[in-house]
């Protein structure tokens, strides 16, 4: 196993555009597994090389992370408890790795240090952190982050991997810039923002994506979404067969009058849960 820190005097300068930039409240430690109430253990897969520098005004200095493949997940300890904005900056455009959350559990033996995912509260950059995945980098990858609340990360989301469960069971989150990137994946993008509680933005034009494996499409599934009432008329429902559990458990209650679901055979449950419901479907 070679895996080291390298510390250097810590600075603060505007993030390089590959740099991923996030937030922790490092106070969160009731899930079982937890780090120290002044740490972070970022959730890279084991099997990955990690080139990296670690930055924030809450450590004393730079963190410098440098990992074959083998390593443990690097911890970050902080000055103090609290809340700590962390900036990562891969040497290399594919020097991030590869970012599991999980939901908090260690179903891959490359997934040992998931816990801290209560931690994490919002991000503010992805840079880097949207291109370098190979095809399951992303699979669960913010998975029961509980208290991420914002994604105000501007800089546009675009990946070439799986999506799947990307924000499920985030309760918290109520907003995602440019949220439509995020289901228009290269793979799989299914349940990205299932049991998202708080999320309630505009997805008008989604158009679910469509590959020869996989002719049914991938449905956009915002089922557990209690608080979802936002835009998605005019959504694009004719590349797709199954749209079960689309709007379960919802409080959607707006047109769906351009909706082509000509080739949707599965409609089960799609408003199930949902007492608010009360439009044409003719």
């Amino acid at each position: 196993m070679s895996f080291f820190f390298n510390f250097h005097t810590q600075t603060e300068e505007a993030p390089h555009e590959w740099s991923f930039v996030f937030t922790v409240d490092t106070r969160n430690t009731y899930s079982s597994g937890s780090s120290n109430n002044d740490q972070f253990t970022m959730p890279f897969q084991l099997n990955k090389v990690y080139a990296l520098t670690a930055s924030s005004p809450g450590l004393d200095n730079d963190v410098e992370i440098i990992g074959d493949g083998s390593a443990i997940d690097p911890t970050l300890t902080f000055t103090s408890p609290g809340i700590h904005r962390v900036t990562l900056y891969p040497h290399n455009i594919d020097g991030l790795g590869s970012w599991h959350f999980n939901d908090g559990t260690t179903a891959s033996p490359n997934l040992i240090h998931v816990f801290d995912k209560d931690k994490i509260i919002s991000i503010e950059q992805w840079g880097a952190f949207n291109v370098d995945w190979s095809n399951s980098g992303s699979v669960g990858a913010f998975w029961g982050c509980s208290n991420l609340n914002n994604v105000s990360a501007t800089d546009i989301f675009v990946h070439k991997c799986v999506m799947t469960s990307f924000f499920r069971d985030c309760y918290s989150l109520a907003s995602v810039a440019n949220p439509r990137s995020f289901l228009a994946s290269d793979n799989a993008a299914q349940r990205v923002f299932q049991n998202c509680r708080s999320f309630n933005d505009d997805l008008t034009g989604y158009s679910p994506y469509r590959e020869n494996t996989n002719p049914g499409g991938y449905p956009l599934v915002l089922e557990g979404c209690w608080s979802f009432n936002g835009h998605i008329d005019g959504i694009v429902t004719s590349t797709v067969d199954n749209i079960s559990n689309m709007l379960n458990g919802t409080l959607y209650n707006l047109p769906i009058a351009n909706w082509d679901t000509q080739n949707v055979t599965n409609f089960n449950y799609v408003f199930y849960n949902n007492s608010r419901f009360d439009q044409s479907i003719a």
